[in-house]
């Protein structure tokens, strides 16, 4: 009965719910997984490790301390869009174009109606990690920390400004 679970080299979970659909004995997963172990094809097949869960982000202790930011398109129209951590308000900001400076005087109306915040996060899109916008960031003493999509890691460490 192994052999024949053991036949088409799926690994440990699918013998494992073959096994379950047919056949018992004291042990099975133990000699299944004894099986499963021991052959070097049903190792090759095996899946890998599993991906990093998600961290998130502290929300921060006060409204409009801590905001993300990104820039999205829909229907063929650019969109600035900011997220207060604290009470998961959102601002969205037709934008005229994409550039740094475009985005920075939208922050800037932002900071005139909230006040200024503590904590920017937003993603390594060229508006966000241009000169203008680094210079900026400094100049209001906003920690601008930055995480980029797909990358392993979920959010890189802030800069300290």
């Amino acid at each position: 009965m192994k052999r024949q679970l053991h036949s088409a080299h799926l690994g440990l979970a699918s013998m494992m719910r073959r096994a379950r659909d047919t056949i018992f004995w004291l042990g099975m997963r133990h000699d299944i997984q004894q099986l499963a172990d021991n052959c070097h094809i049903c190792q090759a097949t095996k899946p890998g490790k599993q991906r990093e869960p998600l961290y998130q982000h502290e929300e921060g202790s006060t409204p409009w301390e801590k905001v993300g930011v990104d820039i999205c398109e829909f229907s063929g129209k650019s969109y600035l869009t900011a997220v207060d951590y604290f009470w998961n308000f959102i601002e969205v900001d037709l934008l005229t174009n994409t550039s740094a400076r475009e985005v920075i005087h939208c922050l800037k109306r932002h900071f005139a109606r909230y006040g200024i915040l503590c904590c920017l996060h937003s993603d390594n899109a060229q508006q966000f990690v241009c000169s203008a916008f680094t210079e900026f960031m400094q100049s209001w003493r906003i920690i601008h920390s930055t995480s980029s999509p797909g990358s392993s890691t979920p959010m890189a460490r802030p800069r300290l400004l």
